[in-house]
């Protein structure tokens, strides 16, 4: 798999539901709407990351995706600071769990009292129990492990500039709505772990293959997951779905 600094995947699109919840949605429509705001509005991300390779790694994989997407990268909290109140309209905030003297979470806790309107993300390459959980009681958009590959990381990222929660799982959280899919994508992936393909799903569901393809690319972006085979086992393991043998 792709590794921070060579090319990363293309940014998947999300939308608010009508009813207060954050959702992947169908591709169809949405993917226009997400390259309209990155492009023509000119987005913006500011990366807080003291190892300069890693963060010179996202900045890159984050560019060359998306050309009109602005990308700043500082080393430390202070200088977050400094960026945040002289440049002011940033979109997103991807944090570092473990900065010089303070940690991620602090940091968020600052931007989120005084700049209420920059979404805020947490970068981990730690395992620490209840990041995930602290985050989201920060009113973070996401909490990410380090040990994801660009291709995910920067869908991810995608994924937030869009308006989506993204929190991959990390060892000793226990919060049980860090993973979450829709009713009709849980359904697409039990019929994907029981071994059904595109067409047989689509016929079981009565929608077409092509939305049944969409959903799947929704279900990997949620899960921050490459594949079918990867998505059903992390869907099992945060109990969204139950693992049977199919029968044809």
């Amino acid at each position: 798999m792709a590794q921070l600094g060579q090319s990363g995947a293309a940014l998947r699109a999300s939308d608010h539901r009508p009813d207060g919840r954050y959702g992947v949605t169908a591709l169809t429509g949405q993917l226009a709407i997400i390259d309209h705001m990155l492009t023509s509005r000119g987005a913006s991300v500011l990366v807080v990351d003291d190892h300069p390779i890693y963060r010179q790694g996202l900045v890159s994989a984050l560019q060359s995706e998306r050309g009109g997407l602005y990308v700043n990268a500082v080393p430390n909290a202070e200088q977050a600071i400094e960026a945040l109140t002289r440049d002011r309209g940033y979109d997103l905030l991807v944090v570092d769990y473990r900065l010089p003297g303070c940690d991620g979470l602090s940091l968020i806790e600052t931007v989120r009292a005084r700049w209420p309107t920059v979404g805020c993300a947490l970068i981990s390459g730690v395992d620490e129990s209840g990041i995930a959980v602290r985050a989201r009681q920060l009113g973070c958009v996401g909490c990410l492990s380090k040990m994801l590959d660009s291709t995910a990381l920067v869908r991810a990222i995608g994924l937030m500039l869009g308006g989506e929660l993204c929190f991959s799982p990390h060892d000793g959280d226990n919060d049980d709505d860090a993973v979450t899919l829709t009713d009709r994508q849980a359904e697409v992936l039990q019929l994907v772990s029981i071994g059904r393909s595109n067409k047989e799903i689509a016929r079981a569901i009565g929608v077409t293959e092509r939305t049944v393809k969409d959903h799947l690319t929704s279900i990997y972006s949620r899960l921050c997951v490459a594949g079918r085979a990867e998505a059903a086992a992390r869907a099992a393991a945060h109990g969204l779905i139950a693992l049977q043998r199919g029968s044809r």
